[in-house]
């Protein structure tokens, strides 16, 4: 099977915090803010264990907390899969959609680095 996504992934839990901004199948959804962990990280999106399902199209804003080094980065994006998890938790797949410039060349800069040290 070919690989078809756009960045390699790199395998890390890092802490996040999810605030909905727009769910156009659960309006609930919206305004509200889940604590949750990052599974893998790429420089274009992220892969977050969450409590509960977030339906495919919504858009959120994330704080995620890098551990080495220790930072935090505000990234923008939108639900492009959703699925169970190995853990019993939502897997979410997001694409970073309206992160600063600024802030994804810096995300980029610390995946290059994590990679070329795997």
């Amino acid at each position: 099977m070919q690989e078809r996504r756009r960045s390699p992934r790199l395998k890390q839990k890092n802490r996040a915090y999810v605030t909905v901004l727009s769910s156009p199948d659960d309006k609930n959804l919206e305004n509200k803010t889940y604590s949750c962990s990052t599974e893998d990280i790429s420089a274009g999106g992220i892969r977050l264990s969450l409590p509960t399902a977030l339906p495919v199209g919504s858009n959120m804003e994330m704080r995620v907390v890098s551990k080495k080094p220790v930072k935090t980065f505000w990234h923008v994006g939108r639900v492009v899969w959703s699925g169970r998890g190995r853990d019993g938790n939502i897997d979410v797949g997001i694409e970073f959609t309206q992160t600063p410039e600024s802030t994804l060349k810096l995300w980029q800069e610390l995946i290059r680095e994590k990679l070329a040290r795997k």
